[in-house]
């Protein structure tokens, strides 16, 4: 039953609440805009790593990673890249991987939004970590982690940063834990029944940051 930490679009800025959100998993999968082989350097030390470059990344970094990871993890097999498309629709060589792979775990980055969704289409777990840098669009920063039982996904757990960027004043960070949302009661069964229902959380009225699968 491995446990993984999912992260994104770092941009050469790794966060030391990385590790502590982290520290229990079995493996971390970064889905790119990695920033340097320092960053790569670290997370190979902390964990069993799997990463895959983007768009911002180098002829270096390109040159120790892959565009591309597709592998087996606890019976399911996982397509990882950083730039899928839009979630359901995906550009075409995401597509074209899905449509000859048939993966049941979709990880990918870049939009730097988090999104967690069952694809019913391709009947697969989407999941974009969104990003844990500070370069970008995105009004907060986020982490993924969960655990692979078997068949199924549980304790699904996603990890707000207090500040866009890490030198504003400090206070303690807002760990969202969706165990809390009943995730252990009903884990998601990504090779059973579809996930449909979404829930939105909101860090600020008015200012959606959130869009994540609901276990009902």
């Amino acid at each position: 039953m491995p446990k993984i930490g999912v992260l994104s679009d770092t941009h050469g800025y790794l966060d030391p609440q990385v590790f502590s959100f982290f520290k229990d998993c079995d493996e971390i999968w970064h889905a790119g805009d990695i920033g340097s082989l320092e960053l790569i350097d670290s997370l190979i030390a902390f964990k069993s790593l799997r990463i895959v470059h983007g768009n911002i990344d180098d002829h270096i970094i390109q040159r120790e990673t892959n565009r591309d990871l597709l592998f087996n993890c606890g019976g399911h097999l996982v397509f990882m890249t950083h730039i899928a498309g839009p979630f359901g629709s995906y550009n075409a060589h995401t597509r074209k991987y899905v449509m000859e792979n048939n993966p049941r775990i979709l990880i990918c980055g870049h939009s730097h939004l988090l999104k967690i969704a069952y694809d019913q289409k391709y009947q697969l777990l989407y999941i974009n970590p969104g990003a844990c840098g500070f370069k970008g669009v995105h009004q907060v920063r986020t982490l993924v982690r969960f655990q692979i039982n078997n068949k199924d996904i549980s304790g699904m757990e996603i990890y707000e940063f207090a500040n866009r960027f890490p030198n504003m004043a400090n206070r303690e960070d807002e760990h969202i834990d969706t165990k809390r949302k009943a995730v252990d009661k009903t884990a998601f069964p990504i090779c059973n029944k579809p996930i449909s229902s979404l829930f939105v959380r909101e860090k600020t009225p008015g200012k959606s940051y959130l869009d994540i699968v609901r276990i009902l």
